[in-house]
């Protein structure tokens, strides 16, 4: 049982870091600042560690499974601000009443 709820989360976790991977893959390409683009990339490869080190310790690496997703929704709500701020202002304002 301990096996198989281990391997679920690690399977969780991968898939985690394929969803992450590939949104900042994609939001990346707009980054013009090159020491963000390293920062990025230095974060994509911490959770590919955080993922190896799970691969190894299925049973104890999924303690490390809240401290990833956090991490990557961080650098994904990142990425999401300065658009949701653009977008947001190219919205017309509601006219009251």
């Amino acid at each position: 049982m301990v096996r198989r709820l281990g391997q679920a989360r690690l399977t969780e976790l991968h898939a985690a870091f394929n969803a992450f991977s590939r949104a900042v893959a994609a939001q990346s390409i707009a980054v013009t600042d090159s020491a963000v683009r390293q920062r990025v990339r230095r974060h994509v490869e911490l959770l590919a560690r955080v993922v190896t080190l799970a691969e190894s310790s299925p049973t104890s690496g999924v303690a490390l499974i809240p401290t990833a997703r956090r991490h990557a929704d961080a650098v994904i709500e990142a990425f999401d601000a300065p658009l949701q701020r653009r977008c947001a202002a190219l919205v017309p304002a509601a006219s009251p009443g």
